[in-house]
């Protein structure tokens, strides 16, 4: 006989309601502590709720009373993946395959985290792996046109989604694949239908969400080429990408080098060196200072979340706070205020940093370090206006110095939340 409470917790997780679900299974729970199904969906409950510290100990206990139960270890690899803890993640996914080789979800979860690791292939063969066993899966369908994304065959993963949305219209997830799968195509206003379907389906998914507003701002061509450079390099790992980075810093300084050294080589050198300083500052600033366009139209302000519009607030301050010194350096014929707008609008690039950022660790890091480098602005330009001119010196030196490493900095942050 089906129990009544897990059947019902079942329905409301397939319609998100997870609190009431949660209050059901605890339900069930105090009546029976030794229902390991309860204990697992509790975990996947609490894990859908962003609680998944919480749900450990749930899954754990569900996989003490059952050990033999390939269910357990799956939702522990979910429990897990939402800690970012993937590779643990896949060692879990695995005890279940081997308990139940012929379960086509399973192959589906492990192609999602391999992608999370970004190991596209292993990702791939995982979801096909899972096709071959039921060709219909949908999250296996989604994890293979993903990884076909990453891996630059797109007429692939396009076709994959096509198939599945004719099986299956109303695929909230699906849809939105899709819509990333036309972003790397570079091509926003049809991934601009998928991503307005996957929300009308499920509201309140953020990669649609995300998909969205990348796409609103991707109507701009400059921002659909820094786009374009976000999406080619978020395909390599972390090393990887840092790699990239250095060897294109160390890049400009030899050419740089040539340059000084050749006179006859700077004119064609110096555009070289201009045009990746400018490249590498629209990277960094592009993304929050669309986001305040966007502020501007009544459908954009929907999409952005607050932290999206704080930081693109903030930007938006920083750049008339600049125009406002510099009107008055001008008007007052004052160097000191000319200084001070150039610091107010460099001041961006570690403002933008915070729109980057995702968890809460590395927001309050990076907001510490922009509010240090803030009061070494300000004491600066105090100082310098009250003539201390030794004091002036060493907090140009601190915020000088401050700001060109917060790139750097951010990087390292941002790189390794998102490993």
């Amino acid at each position: 006989m089906e129990n009544r409470n897990l059947v019902q917790a079942e329905l409301l997780i397939s319609h998100h309601r997870y609190k009431d679900a949660e209050e059901l299974l605890r339900l069930e729970i105090s009546q029976n502590m030794e229902n390991a199904m309860a204990f697992s969906m509790l975990a996947a409950v609490l894990a859908y709720q962003e609680r998944a510290q919480e749900g450990l100990p749930a899954v754990q206990r569900a996989i003490s009373l059952e050990p033999d139960n390939p269910y357990h270890f799956y939702i522990h690899s979910i429990v897990l993946e939402r800690l970012k803890r993937y590779e643990q993640g896949i060692q879990e996914l695995r005890k279940a395959i081997r308990l139940d080789p012929l379960q086509a979800h399973y192959y589906g979860h492990l192609s999602n985290l391999h992608i999370h690791l970004k190991d596209w292939k292993d990702a791939l063969d995982a979801a096909n792996k899972g096709l071959e066993l039921d060709p219909q899966n949908a999250l296996c369908s989604n994890m293979r046109a993903l990884a076909l994304t990453q891996m630059g065959r797109r007429t692939e993963a396009s076709q994959t989604i096509d198939g599945l949305l004719n099986r299956d219209p109303e695929n909230a997830v699906s849809h939105s694949n899709q819509g990333w799968t036309y972003l790397h195509k570079g091509e926003p206003k049809q991934a601009l239908i998928h991503f307005r379907e996957a929300l009308r389906l499920q509201p309140g998914l953020d990669w649609a969400r995300s998909g969205m507003l990348e796409a609103l701002k991707a109507r701009n061509i400059i921002y659909r080429g820094i786009l374009a450079y976000y999406l080619w390099i978020s395909r390599f790992k972390r090393n990887t990408q840092w790699g990239l980075i250095i060897g294109a810093y160390i890049g400009i300084r030899i050419i740089r080098a040539v340059a000084s050294s050749n006179p006859a080589l700077e004119p064609w050198l110096s555009p070289i060196v201009t045009a990746y300083i400018i490249f590498a500052f629209s990277t960094w600033v592009a993304s929050p200072l669309f986001n305040l366009f966007l502020m501007l139209d009544p459908f954009g302000r929907m999409v952005l979340n607050d932290r999206e519009r704080m930081t693109g607030r903030w930007v938006g301050g920083t750049i008339l706070a600049a125009l406002g010194l510099w009107i008055s350096g001008l008007a007052f014929e004052m160097s000191s205020l000319k200084a001070a707008a150039f610091g107010a609008f460099i001041m961006i690039l570690p403002l933008s940093g915070l729109a980057h950022a995702r968890t809460r660790k590395t927001q309050m890091a990076l907001g510490g370090y922009v509010l240090g480098l803030f009061a070494a602005g300000l004491l600066w330009f105090a100082t310098a206006m009250l003539g201390k001119d030794d004091l002036a010196g060493t907090f140009s030196t601190l915020f000088i110095f401050g700001w060109i490493f917060n790139g750097w900095v951010a990087n390292y942050l941002i790189g390794r939340e998102r490993a």
